[in-house]
């Protein structure tokens, strides 16, 4: 018969283990939380900061070639790039979510499933995350769902998610090769 202090081990690496699961998550969740809070923002503000975000960019790149542009041509290239820096953080802020939650989904599951099995379930995780941020939004102020954006959307979680397995791929390689001691 184990000893008390032994089943008091087992249990407490139990749910050490059990904590460490839940916290492998917590990246993930942060993510979430992030891309609620963008969606929460009324059309006015998202379009304030998003218009703030391309002028930077667009002086940025400006100022590292040394372009001379009049503040025409300027405004122009601010008001070109918008739209494409907007759809870039759709799509960048769902590639971190898919990069931060197919790493634990691996990690804590690859046991008992297939690695295939998982990533379709973290990529329909992500997809069915962003048709319900997309209906969201249709609760702030000024802004409407957009099925264009849960497609973008997807496909940055699935490149993500991809990176993910790109990284855990290049660190078990790099494991194998490390010399034993």
């Amino acid at each position: 018969m184990p000893h008390i202090s032994d089943k008091r081990k087992l249990l407490q690496s139990g749910t050490s283990r059990h904590i460490k699961k839940i916290l492998a998550f917590l990246p993930a969740l942060l993510v979430m939380i992030m891309i609620f809070r963008f969606s929460s923002q009324n059309a006015d503000d998202s379009s304030v900061e998003s218009l703030r975000i391309t002028r930077d960019l667009i002086l940025s790149i400006r100022d590292q070639f040394r372009l001379s542009w009049t503040p025409e041509e300027l405004a122009f290239y601010i008001d070109r790039s918008e739209f494409y820096v907007r759809k870039l953080a759709h799509f960048s802020e769902y590639a971190l979510l898919g990069i931060s939650l197919i790493l634990p989904v691996i990690a804590c599951y690859s046991d008992r499933f297939r690695r295939r099995a998982l990533v379709l379930i973290t990529w329909g995780i992500c997809a069915v995350y962003a048709a319900s941020d997309e209906f969201h939004q249709s609760f702030s102020p000024g802004r409407s769902p957009q099925l264009r954006d849960v497609v973008i959307d997807s496909c940055g979680a699935l490149t993500g998610i991809l990176l993910g397995l790109l990284f855990l791929r290049i660190r078990a390689r790099l494991h194998r090769k490390r010399p034993r001691h």
